[in-house]
């Protein structure tokens, strides 16, 4: 073929018009030319190419064009419609983007992208990436727990200092849901994240049975990325908020597996969790399954030292991703439908998990654990992997060292005379059992659908709102279990009366 027939065929093939500075748009390229629409799309990087008239270099910098033979201009989401065109198995696809409802919607989904391009592909993908699998989660969270972020609730609240006034409290919930949204479409969510922990942070003064394990993880991880700059192109300004992101996911699962080391959740726990598979694999093999669950926590804390080496990361990236399906298939509606609170805290791991850790064969542990730290690597270092350590001298608490599930946790009860338990208002009574018995645990789960917060100072708060409904005080005893001993799963339990508290 001669060099003009060659030219005559390529002005008569669709030009797509991209920036080859987007590592997005330059995949998009590379995908067609190795497609057969090469035939019939040719790629052009707007940098070296003769743009048509009325079309400017900002203007394809700024999204996607398509010139077809015809010499019509489609821009944005109508030139990614167009491209579609091109390959007769999506045409139905594009058929469904042109209708009447899906055209604004692909609009702003387009904008959205084409703003975030080099955030979502770029240098900083980790942490835009952790930052909307966080808010999500977080959202998420706010949405299975209604009661739990407000005051007017029959379960008691118990304040760090003193009770938050309702219009702060609700104000605060408020701020937080939309400063999260907000902070999800953002392409400079700073200010919106920083409104978010301050709100956050205010309701978790107002109560401490708001200290849920995934809404401290998830605080800390965004008060991370508030250190961020935001900059997609800035390599060196992301490896310090990426590092400690890493740190927190670490200590989670290091935390996680030391705290499971203990008589009480080696005797039973890991067989619970595998109860529903009984419809599907014979009683042998779940017993075998079952005896297994002792080398649970080694896996876990397995899984944290691997995540932190180059060489084991793939391995401990999988093994983590393993886990929590299994946790989220045996918790999840289709199996035991128990504590929904933690389902999309498990999802939210393995995604993080994925988008943190897949891929990288080259960061050593020392640039995730050791100095010289910035103050924030500092901070997420020393809430989850430093701090921890003083939960096995009881001075600090198991839900912040990553011990839910662990069996390792006090637990309490609140014993009620029968008088006293007729005395209670209506909205409370059916929070003790037939033997009279407030049970923190059970209360929280039916009341807030989170678990109660495991500490003595929270129990002794508890009962001392229940107290207070009482013309009797001296009809509520108040007991408080130690942590179960680790070697035989033995426990004294401490009685409170109504003024002991």
């Amino acid at each position: 073929m001669s060099s003009k027939s060659a030219k005559k065929r390529a002005r008569n093939r669709t030009e797509v018009l991209y920036d080859g500075e987007c590592a997005m748009c330059s995949n998009l390229a590379l995908r067609i030319n190795t497609t057969q629409t090469r035939k019939t799309l040719d790629t052009n990087d707007m940098r070296s190419a003769q743009l048509p008239a009325g079309v400017s270099a900002a203007d394809v910098e700024r999204e996607l064009h398509v010139v077809d033979t015809a010499g019509n201009i489609h821009r944005g989401a109508n030139a990614l419609l167009r491209i579609l065109e091109e390959y007769p198995r999506w045409r139905w696809l594009a058929r469904i983007g042109r209708t009447a409802p899906m055209r604004p919607l692909l609009a702003i989904g387009y904008r959205y992208v084409a703003a975030n391009r080099d955030h979502i592909f770029g240098p900083s993908a980790r942490l835009f990436w952790s930052k909307q699998i966080l808010l999500v989660a977080l959202l998420a969270g706010f949405a299975l727990s209604p009661k739990l972020w407000i005051s007017a609730r029959p379960y008691p609240v118990v304040p760090v200092l003193a009770p938050l006034p309702s219009l702060l409290e609700y104000t605060a919930l408020a701020v937080s849901v939309l400063a999260a949204g907000a902070a999800l479409v953002l392409t400079k969510p700073r200010p919106a994240l920083t409104a978010l922990l301050i709100a956050a942070a205010t309701l978790a003064m107002g109560d401490q049975t708001r200290w849920q394990p995934w809404f401290y993880q998830y605080a800390v991880m965004l008060a991370v990325l508030t250190a961020w700059n935001g900059r997609p192109k800035d390599v060196k300004a992301s490896l310090e908020p990426t590092a400690a992101l890493r740190a927190v996911m670490i200590g989670i699962y290091l935390w996680s597996g030391i705290a499971k080391l203990n008589a009480s959740y080696l005797g039973g726990t890991f067989g619970w969790l595998l109860e529903p598979l009984a419809a599907v694999f014979p009683a042998s093999l779940l017993s075998a399954l079952g005896s297994i669950g002792v080398a649970t926590p080694v896996a876990e804390i397995a899984i944290g030292l691997g995540l932190a080496h180059p060489r084991s990361r793939p391995a401990a990236v999988a093994a983590a991703i393993a886990m929590h399906t299994l946790i989220l298939a045996m918790l999840g509606p289709w199996a035991h439908n128990w504590n929904s609170i933690v389902w999309p805290w498990n999802a939210a791991m393995i995604a993080l998990v994925a988008v943190l850790f897949a891929r990288d064969r080259h960061t050593r542990p020392a640039r995730i654990l050791a100095p010289p730290m910035s103050a924030m690597r500092a901070v997420a270092t020393a809430a989850f992997i430093v701090l921890p350590a003083l939960s096995l001298i009881d001075r600090w608490d198991p839900y912040l060292s990553a011990s839910l599930y662990s069996r390792n946790l006090r637990h309490a009860a609140i014993r009620l005379r029968s008088d006293a338990r007729e005395a209670l208002p209506l909205q409370l009574q059916p929070y003790a059992d037939d033997e009279d018995v407030m049970w923190p645990m059970t209360w929280a789960l039916d009341a807030l659908n989170v678990p109660a917060y495991p500490a003595v100072r929270v129990y002794k708060g508890m009962a001392r709102a229940v107290c207070a409904e009482l013309p009797d005080p001296t009809g509520l005893i108040l007991g408080i279990s130690s942590k179960p001993s680790i070697t035989t799963g033995e426990i004294t339990v401490t009685n409170y009366g109504c003024a002991d508290l």
